[in-house]
């Protein structure tokens, strides 16, 4: 799985990014009954790439949803 997120704490070691999480419902969740929308994850990794805060990346999960790789969105 590929998401974008947005880093909001680094240093020369690793980061941390947000990724807004949305739902299977576009975000209308009272109608179908759901909580998942409003909500974002904060996700750590390794920053090889030197990342700083503000970054937009694409992160790519495993299917556990541990981040592989991250990787400076263009």
């Amino acid at each position: 799985m590929v998401e974008i997120g947005l880093v909001v704490e680094a240093d020369s070691k690793k980061v941390k990014i947000r990724i807004p999480r949305t739902s299977a419902c576009g975000g209308n969740c009272a109608q179908c009954g759901s909580a998942c929308g409003g909500n974002s994850g904060v996700y750590t990794a390794e920053n090889a790439q030197g990342l700083q805060v503000g970054d937009r990346v694409r992160l790519f999960f495993d299917d556990k949803k541990n981040v592989v790789m991250a990787a400076l969105e263009e």
